[in-house]
């Protein structure tokens, strides 16, 4: 039994990419063939967009070099692998930026639709909820060069991609739901929000924006759930009702204080005229002995004498 086994072809070497001499978005890739074969039947070339791509562009040459009309403004990841009759060579690879064209969108704003629905139990309500974009043309691109905008949506604190679209040439509205989103768009999350456009060469400068999925900018205070919403209770709300409460108990207590000492002194002068006899009893004496302590009743004279 004879073990067929592929020879291993080593990878393209010297890879190199440059943008070419006065021009915005032409590259120039070149390579020299694998080393140990000369087998080489011709190579891949596949080019894609760092991080965010609409497509992958494959491109197949019998040469070793290659040049590729790619729109401005954008990173851009080169792969090149020999195809020969032994097999395929590992990955070559290489980046390149191409610097964006000088113009922007302008007046670019991004509104929250029923940020107080964002956290609702009811999902008929919750899942309307989320972000209208609007922006401006750039000022100084003419409207019949303007190929398309594209937005980019990601989460702030994560980086996670939301989404990646583009609108026609004359669209400067964008709307993105929680419906289309439901595991992206997360209520209390900030998401930063860029538009571009692309017109001439390729891409100007992004514009953006980061909101939150409530009014804008403020993370609210998570308070007490009622009805689905979460409402934070501001501090000054209830630290005046407790300061005028704390008030009236002191002035309540001044006045329990006075009261409480007047009858101290007049329990005083009332036990200082008394005597114990041998079997505990106690008697009560006026400064009269004669006259009884407790009199009858009249209109002129009180109850109890002190």
């Amino acid at each position: 039994r004879t073990l067929v086994t592929k020879a291993v072809v080593n990878p393209v070497s010297d890879l190199n990419v440059k943008l070419v001499d006065n021009t915005k978005n032409v590259v120039h890739l070149s390579w020299k063939a694998p080393s140990n074969t000369s087998d080489i039947q011709n190579y891949l070339v596949i080019t894609k967009r760092h991080r965010y791509s609409f497509n992958t562009i494959r491109n197949i040459t019998s040469d070793t070099n290659l040049f590729l009309t790619l729109p401005c403004g954008n990173t851009y990841d080169f792969t090149v692998k020999a195809q020969t009759t032994h097999g395929t060579s590992a990955d070559s690879k290489i980046s390149l930026e191409i610097k964006p064209s000088d113009y922007a969108v302008t007046n670019l704003a991004v509104n929250v639709i029923g940020g107080e629905d964002a956290n609702n139990t009811d999902w008929t309500k919750a899942r309307e909820t989320g972000f209208l974009l609007t922006w401006k043309a750039p000022p100084d691109v003419k409207a019949a060069d303007i190929k398309y905008y594209e937005i980019i949506v990601t989460n702030v604190r994560t980086g996670e991609l939301v989404n990646h679209t583009k609108t026609d040439a004359k669209t400067t509205s964008w709307t993105i739901k929680r419906k289309d989103h439901e595991d992206d768009l997360q209520p209390g999350e900030q998401y930063l929000f860029q538009v571009r456009c692309n017109a001439l060469c390729g891409f100007g400068r992004g514009s953006t924006q980061v909101r939150s999925y409530y009014d804008g900018n403020v993370k609210p205070t998570p308070g007490k759930q009622t009805g689905g919403k979460k409402k934070g209770l501001s501090p000054v709300v209830w630290a005046v009702p407790v300061a005028i409460v704390g008030l009236i108990l002191i002035i309540i207590l001044g006045i329990f204080i006075r009261k409480s000492r007047r009858l101290e002194r007049s329990m005083f002068a009332l036990m200082t005229r008394r005597s114990v006899d041998e079997d505990g009893a106690i008697t009560f004496h006026s400064e009269d002995d004669e006259v009884p302590l407790i009199q009858g009743f009249s209109d002129d004279e009180p109850l109890v004498t002190a």
